[in-house]
């Protein structure tokens, strides 16, 4: 199965693929959406035509050549609707929104960590929409993408933030 692993920065491309490979899926073909961090904060402001219009000439010039896309950004996927574009080209299309709404029925109090206010806003309406009754405390970090999306490890990352 070759599988788009699209996501808003280089980096979170490099998890999603990592993650699909770890876990069998070896023919993966990357797309990030934008170079860094705040540039992809940027295309989530753009209106909702304009964003779903770069992300459908994205999926335009990759259906020959892909079987699924695997979105791997909570921002990404709040901010463009894939269910619809899964719809309209019918090649599946996973997305992190799609499990929230499968988690929000199992747990009573969630905490979410984002980057971005569109990410926060996506999250919790698709936790909402499995829970009414789900209480969430949110918060938004864009100054810790950008630490992830340098490489550094993990420890140093959290060593700068502690």
């Amino acid at each position: 199965m070759r599988i788009a692993v699209m996501a808003g920065t280089p980096m979170d491309t490099k998890l999603g693929v990592d993650l699909l490979k770890e876990n069998g899926f070896d023919q993966t073909i990357s797309v990030p959406i934008s170079k860094n961090p705040v540039e992809q904060t940027t295309f989530q402001a753009l209106e909702d035509e304009e964003r779903e219009q770069y992300i459908r000439s994205v999926i335009d010039g990759l259906k020959n050549e892909i079987d699924a896309v695997f979105v791997y950004c909570n921002s990404l996927s709040s901010v463009v609707n894939f269910d619809s574009l899964q719809e309209e080209y019918r090649l599946p299309m996973i997305t992190p929104m799609q499990m929230y709404r499968t988690l929000g029925v199992e747990h009573d109090y969630l905490a979410v960590m984002a980057a971005n206010s569109h990410g926060l806003t996506g999250v919790e309406n698709n936790l909402y929409i499995a829970n009414p009754n789900l209480k969430v405390f949110g918060v938004t970090m864009l100054e810790l993408v950008k630490a992830i999306e340098t490489g550094k490890p993990q420890k140093e990352i959290i060593k700068q933030f502690d």
